[in-house]
């Protein structure tokens, strides 16, 4: 399985506070509709109602439904406001895309897996069925040039504010995200500008540096950050922050 590219706009420029918030919309279209009504699929459209309601269009080439589970290949996930469908072709569009996915031909056969739990995440509401095939796939998440909000998840993440000097990016490793058959991965931010960006550890009980540092499970050594989790010596995550020799504590908070 190739990582999934994530694209955000100004919109979406806070990832997990987007989709929290879009999937977690209720909607008037709670089990969205296939397109064509017959297979193959081309598309399954969920959500919109209004202009300005959150609408979903899953794209790709799917040869069956049956039982949860969704067969052959997913090209794209596209979220964002003003869904349309032309009466003519069933075709369904969005006037605002506001965040997109690329899945990149995956094969979604096997299943029902967390592919077919993301989905069945966004029908019901659930944003933790979607983090979990995030982590399954592992993520390169594309930052706008403005302040953004990027996360890591279970799997290998590759974090790009694609900001400069005039933007202020954090990036984000939540434990909730995580259990304890999981670590964070071995994860990489691209693009990271001191003074600027920041590391934020979220629910790892450190409040501060000092606490961070001092942590025996915690190495910091150059630019890689070392984490083993403390109630499962196998998982060992990274994060390895490129383009830069070493890392300091105004680099990172603890929020």
């Amino acid at each position: 399985m190739s990582a999934l590219d994530i694209y955000l706009t100004s919109a979406s420029s806070d990832l997990k506070g987007y989709l929290d918030g879009v999937i977690g919309e209720s909607t008037s279209n709670p089990y969205g509709i296939f397109n064509p009504a017959s297979t193959p699929y081309d598309q399954w459209y969920h959500g919109g109602g209004t202009s300005s309601a959150h609408a979903e269009i899953l794209s790709g080439n799917f040869t069956s439904y049956s039982g949860g589970n969704l067969t052959g290949t997913a090209d794209t996930l596209t979220f964002g406001t003003g869904l349309s469908v032309n009466s003519s072709t069933g075709n369904a569009s969005l006037a605002n895309t506001e965040l997109t996915i690329d899945y990149h031909h995956a094969n979604v056969d096997a299943g029902p897996n967390s592919f077919d739990y993301s989905i069945y995440g966004i029908i019901k509401q659930a944003p933790s069925y979607f983090y979990t095939y995030l982590g399954d796939a592992g993520t390169n998440q594309h930052g706008t040039s403005g302040d953004d909000t990027l996360y890591s998840f279970y799997g290998n993440d590759t974090l790009t504010g694609n900001g400069g000097s005039s933007d202020f990016d954090t990036f984000k490793w939540d434990h909730s995200l995580y259990d304890s058959t999981h670590g964070f991965g071995n994860d990489t931010i691209s693009d990271f500008v001191h003074g600027n960006d920041l590391i934020d550890f979220k629910g790892y009980g450190w409040s501060n540096y000092s606490q961070f540092i001092s942590d025996s499970h915690v190495s910091v050594a150059g630019n890689t950050v070392t984490y083993v989790d403390p109630t499962n010596s196998s998982l060992h995550s990274t994060i390895t922050v490129d383009g830069v020799s070493s890392l300091s504590a105004s680099d990172f908070a603890f929020v």
